[in-house]
């Protein structure tokens, strides 16, 4: 067979195409055998563990090349499989591949191609102990006979530990799957996610450890899946605090503390949106440490709405979990559908021993089980659904039946467990322009199901939400007309929760048509003998034609039960002519807050505003009258707001921002700690601080009291991004950066608002959050090509916003790699900052690390590659690992050598450990003691053939008081 040869060159970092980072991808454009590709680089060839090799013919390197160009020498696909097509999904992966049909009917022959490594080794420790080691990743894929495709992936890389949250993407180190399509029949073995949609009562997605059976025909869809669960699902109410945008935790659903996020489970709305997960997008999160952090993109205000569903890992049970559903279609008129799930805790076999104190209080307690104690557990829910489907009216019928068993270990409060519920809903179509619908739903109390019926947002729309130990019956009826270029929605609607009643009423209507477009929405909802009303109403009148001028309004208002009264009207004049749009408009804004809960100010404000949109320029300019209803609100006072954004190009330069700044007034709060039960506090008191720390089992809580002080301030938020391209003018540099803002300041002038360090650093600061990013490519000769990245996050937070106390983290990461005389020389410099001011004996608490990397390398006469590096990190102050004032100063170095088929690498640690303490605890850092320590690995690696490698790795590690601790591991790696 033919052999394919491709020649990839590394462009030059000057040009801007290809830039090769910590990964880089070659698209061969062709489908390929992944078992049948060997990389040259020089004279050498590449490890396949070192890259990422796709039948699509993508190719990824996890690092860098130590030559300028490599040679691919592959088998193309075509030539051994028929081509593939995407057809239907893959149940719980979304992917499937089938053959595509050809013309010529023949017999397919099996074909099955595998790719990846297996390592076995062996580790003898100074006490003789034999251990064995190893690890493996095996991906095989093909087609089979009778239209079926294979697909399997397993890896076991025995790494204790999760993958970061801060990307889009995870890469999970341990996982298990095995896939068997066609297209009437999947299944899938292993790391799977079960999606059950039977219904309104069984609606779910699971990620677990198991199997998984679908099918699918023209009147039938079945699917069932079986597992140990990997994770116990649980849901959040996050109460933000202004200006903070993190870290927030996130509690089990037995209110556990101390848990583990299930990677990639999570899923995170901010007022009633879904976020999406990295650091340049909405949030981030630490899964082993169960913490959520919002990014500078998304600033987090104390009125927002934040709701979390996630899976957890318990290390007390062990969790069965199973379910399936089927979907008939007789005919076109009816359809009939059935789900089941079931969660079950293993009692008999607990993953860790249950102490006889516990099991006694366990047997005891019933359904009243103390939130310290974990109690296995045991729910299921059954469904089943008709639906009728006539000329001119259709109907569903959906039930449920639910058990949920708190406590299994007794037998006590059990009389409860089963709980049923019923949904009807209708529809009577009338005429394309008119229909008629209507439902009806009850839910007995205690009904279970696998996660919330509704989100907080639709509870807040009928203003009562379901709680335990009572009944709901809720009904609905609605109509929906179309007159002309009119759409019309209405509804009315009655919801009783135990002895409390709601009654909702809702219209939505929408006109579209020259020269007059609006959209409207209400909503009232009466319950407790109060009212809540929202209403909206926006839309556009064209007013002249000539010069473009028209009318755009809009107005809201939204009646909180007593809690909040709050309206907005905004009309406004647009005028435009040629490259100039004028905008003028008035607004009337006020809200009122019950004194009882005077979390905002409840204020009036009439604010009249121009706007100028010029080329690539916008400018909003708004006077703000503010009237308080009362002195709790605060003081009278009147502010400005100041808005620009524009995006701007000159040649080779390129400028986009976005500002807004604003007055307002803040009150200011008392921290109070209140004592709890031992152990259920987020706080404790440190004697030897004289303040309160955050501590997730203590014994106090945090709450704020109000003091009636109110303080002015001045609010801004921004971004700002530049980028240049110099080649024709600087030998080939490029230049880009961004910075992004959101801060508030007691101070009342403009300067204020913008991120000086004397801003950041001034005591009126109230909060702030700020990120930087700059990347700069120079001297993009033959000789010298450099490329500088740095980046900066800061995050500040005064408490009360009094200047009392002070929380301050920053990070500043710079990076610089390029090629000076031959070498490949990189370097990366971290540093990092906390410090908190307190009113307390220390005054001022501070913990700060510094690392410094730097790394070259070089390949000689083709057949020697050097690689040369040392890392220099400086850890000092009153760190969670450190409970005193220390320093740690960290030098570690390392070197690899390539040659012929050897390859040696050194990795050397250095670890001193100082402090002003006499008697500092026993281990104070990773392990290490106050004094000198060292931590030494030596590798070793002969390519004895293309398919081979023998490994010999040596690791020693010397405590300053403890005697050397070292290990002899020998490891055989074969790759297919």
């Amino acid at each position: 067979m033919k052999r394919f040869w491709a020649l990839i060159v590394f462009i030059s970092l000057g040009f801007g195409q290809n830039v090769f980072s910590v990964r880089d991808t070659i698209r061969i454009g062709i489908p390929i055998i992944p078992a049948s590709v060997v990389i040259v680089c020089g004279d050498d060839t590449i490890p396949s563990d070192s890259v990422i090799i796709k039948a699509d013919g993508t190719i990824i390197f996890s690092s860098k090349p130590h030559c300028d160009s490599v040679k691919i020498n592959y088998f193309p696909a075509n030539a051994l499989f028929m081509p593939t097509k995407s057809n239907l999904a893959l149940w719980g992966t979304e992917k499937e591949n089938i053959k595509a049909p050809t013309n010529t009917p023949q017999q397919q022959a099996t074909s099955i191609n595998t790719n990846g490594y297996i390592t076995q080794g062996i580790r003898v420790d100074q006490g003789s102990n034999l251990s064995s080691t190893g690890s493996l990743r095996l991906e095989a894929y093909g087609e089979l006979p009778m239209n079926f495709s294979f697909h399997a992936l397993l890896s076991d890389q025995n790494v204790p530990f999760q993958p970061e949250g801060t990307t889009l993407e995870l890469n999970e180190f341990d996982k298990i799957l095995i896939e068997l399509s066609s297209p009437h029949l999947c299944a899938s073995i292993g790391d799977i996610d079960a999606n059950i949609k039977a219904g309104e009562f069984l609606n779910f997605t699971r990620r677990v450890q198991g199997a998984l059976l679908a099918t699918e025909f023209e009147r039938m869809n079945a699917s069932g899946f079986g597992s140990i669960n990997r994770g116990k699902f649980a849901s959040q109410r996050i109460y933000p605090q202004e200006g903070n945008q993190g870290p927030y935790q996130l509690h089990g659903a037995s209110g556990e503390s101390d848990i583990t996020i299930l990677a990639g489970t999570e899923r995170v709305w901010l007022n009633g949106k879904l976020l999406v997960r990295g650091l340049d997008n909405d949030y981030t999160i630490d899964y082993n440490l169960a913490q959520i952090m919002f990014t500078p993109k998304r600033p987090i205000n104390s009125s927002d709405i934040i709701f979390v569903e996630f899976q957890y890992i318990t290390g007390v049970f062990r969790q069965q979990f199973f379910g399936g559903q089927i979907a008939l279609t007789p005919s076109k008129s009816m359809s009939l559908g059935i789900g089941f799930a079931s969660q079950l805790d293993d009692r008999k076999h607990p993953l860790s021993a249950i102490d006889s104190s516990v099991m006694a209080t366990l047997t005891s307690s019933g359904d009243s089980v103390p939130d310290s104690i974990v109690s296995p557990q045991k729910l299921w829910l059954f469904t089943s659904k008709v639906g009728l489907n006539l000329n001119l009216a259709s109907i569903s019928i959906e039930q449920a039946i639910s058990s949920f068993d708190r406590n299994t270990f007794s037998t006590r409060d059990d009389e409860d467990n089963i709980s049923n519920a019923i949904a009807v809903q209708s529809i009577l179509k009338i005429s394309d322009a008119l229909s008629f619908e209507g439902k009806v739903r009850y839910l007995r109390k205690n009904l279970s199901t696998f996660g919330e019926l509704e989100k907080p947002e639709s509870q807040r729309q009928w203003g009562i939400a379901k709680y335990a130990g009572t009944d709901e019956l809720t009904t609905e009826l609605g109509a929906n007309a179309k007159i002309g270029t009119v759409n019309l929605s209405a509804m009315v609607g009655r919801r009783k929760v135990g002895d409390k009643t709601s009654q909702r009423a809702s219209t939505v209507m929408s006109y579209g048509s020259e020269p007059i477009s609006t959209n409207a929405k209400f909503n009232i909802v009466k319950f407790s003998g109060t009212r809540r009303i929202t209403a909206t109403l926006d839309g556009k009148t064209k007013i002249y034609k000539k010069n473009g001028a028209s009318l755009i309004w809009n107005w809201e208002n939204f009646n909180g039960a007593a809690d909040t009264n709050r309206m907005n009207f905004d009309p406004s004049i647009n005028l435009s002519t040629g490259s100039l749009k004028l905008v003028f408009g008035v607004g009337v804004r006020t809200q009122d807050i019950r004194r009882e809960n005077r979390y905002n100010p409840f204020y009036r404000v009439f604010s009249p505003k121009i706007s100028a949109h010029l080329p690539g320029v916008n400018i909003l300019f708004s006077r703000r009258y503010y009237n308080s209803f009362d002195s709790a609100a605060g003081n009278d006072f009147v502010d400005n707001l100041v808005k620009l954004s524009g995006r701007r190009g000159f040649k080779w330069i390129n400028i986009g921002f976005d500002y807004s700044v604003s007055g307002s007034q803040t009150e200011v709060l008392r921290k109070v700690y209140e004592e709890v039960e031992p152990g259920r506090g987020s706080y404790r008191f440190d004697e030897q601080l004289g303040e309160y720390v955050p501590d997730p089992n203590g014994d106090y809580i945090l709450r704020y009291e109000h003091t009636g002080e109110f303080s002015r301030s001045i609010r801004s938020n921004g971004n700002i991004t530049f980028s240049a391209n110099a080649n024709r003018y600087l030998g080939g540099s490029r230049l880009s950066s961004y910075l992004s803002f959101n801060l508030a300041n007691k101070k009342t002038d403009l300067l204020s608002s913008l991120p000086f360090p004397a801003t950041l650093s001034s005591d009126s600061l109230c909060f702030a959050n700020m990120s930087a990013e700059l990347s700069v490519s120079a001297l993009q000769s033959k000789s010298v090509k450099l490329e500088f990245v740095a980046r900066n996050y800061t995050n500040i937070r005064r408490d009360l916003a009094s200047g009392e106390e002070t929380n301050r983290e920053s990070q500043f990461w710079q990076a610089i790699s390029g090629r000076i005389a031959g070498f490949f020389v990189k370097g990366k410099i971290i540093y990092t900052k906390k410090r908190a001011k307190r009113p307390a004996l220390r005054g001022e608490l501070s913990e700060a690390e510094k690392s410094i990397d730097l790394s070259a390398s070089k390949t000689f006469l083709r057949k020697l590659h050097t690689n040369h590096s040392i890392r220099l990190s400086l850890v000092s102050g009153y760190t969670a690992n450190t409970p005193f004032e220390a320093n740690i100063i960290k030098y570690t170095a390392e070197v690899s050598v390539s040659v012929f088929r050897f390859t040696a690498r050194t990795h050397a640690e250095l670890i001193n450990i100082g402090s002003s303490m006499e008697v500092p605890p026993y281990e104070v850092a990773g392990g290490f003691t106050r004094g000198l320590n060292y931590n030494l690995t030596l590798a070793g690696t002969y390519r004895a053939g293309s398919m081979t490698d023998l490994i010999l790795n040596l690791r020693a590690m010397k405590k300053s008081i403890a005697k050397v601790d070292y290990d002899v591991e020998l490891r055989i790696r074969l790759r297919f």
